[in-house]
């Protein structure tokens, strides 16, 4: 494998991170050729490497799905048992997502909150991220549970107060004045990702920030 290009991404790229925030990079590895491997034939070099890493790392599992290849990688407690997550790559294109989160984190002002909130709740409910169900100190791939991400907490957020603005014909500007708090945001969301929407059925798209329908 040829110098792979490494890139920081997700939270902390966009500073839109919290204390248990995961570091996330892109990994995309060239062969001599020029061209990008695989992310199974990466996993082969990466994995032996990683488990050489006793000093530093004392959990190592991969995740596969959801068009990505992951290596999950957790820091000994001299590190603050620190989780990395290092995703194997074929598309050079980097930071798309987190360019398009900014976007709507400028759009809309009511964004923030409402997403650092939901982001405890998702935290101490353990529903913030994917794990695996393997013993501790396990460097065999596991059976994976699914989690909630950020970029799909944000998409959920911004596909509400787009809901609203739509639907109920509230324009931007007048959303903090149609509510009496966030609070009662935050129990929209709630009740209609929670009672209204069949998830089995619908798909949550909202559109670019600045998009007309």
């Amino acid at each position: 494998i040829y110098p792979p290009q490494v890139s920081l991404v997700g939270s902390y790229y966009t500073g839109k991170f919290v204390p248990w925030s995961n570091f996330n990079f892109n990994v995309v590895a060239y062969n001599n050729m020029g061209q990008p491997l695989k992310p199974e034939e990466m996993m082969d070099t990466l994995l032996p490497e990683f488990s050489k890493k006793s000093d530093l790392l004392m959990r190592i599992k991969t995740c596969s799905g959801h068009n990505v290849t992951m290596l999950k990688l957790e820091c000994n407690e001299e590190y603050d048992s620190r989780k990395i997550e290092v995703s194997l790559r074929e598309d050079p294109g980097l930071h798309k997502t987190e360019h398009i989160i900014n976007e709507y984190f400028k759009a809309y002002r009511f964004l923030e909150p409402l997403y650092y909130v939901l982001k405890k709740f998702l935290y101490n409910t353990n529903l913030c991220n994917i794990s695996e169900h393997s013993p501790k100190g396990d460097r065999v791939p596991g059976p994976a549970q699914e989690g909630l991400g950020s970029y799909t907490l944000i998409l959920m957020i911004v596909a509400l107060f787009q809901s609203m603005k739509y639907q109920l014909k509230i324009p931007d500007t007048d959303i903090y004045q149609r509510f009496d708090n966030l609070g009662t945001l935050l129990m929209s969301f709630f009740n209609i990702y929670g009672n209204q929407i069949d998830i089995d059925r619908c798909d949550i798209s909202p559109t670019l920030p600045n998009a007309e329908i």
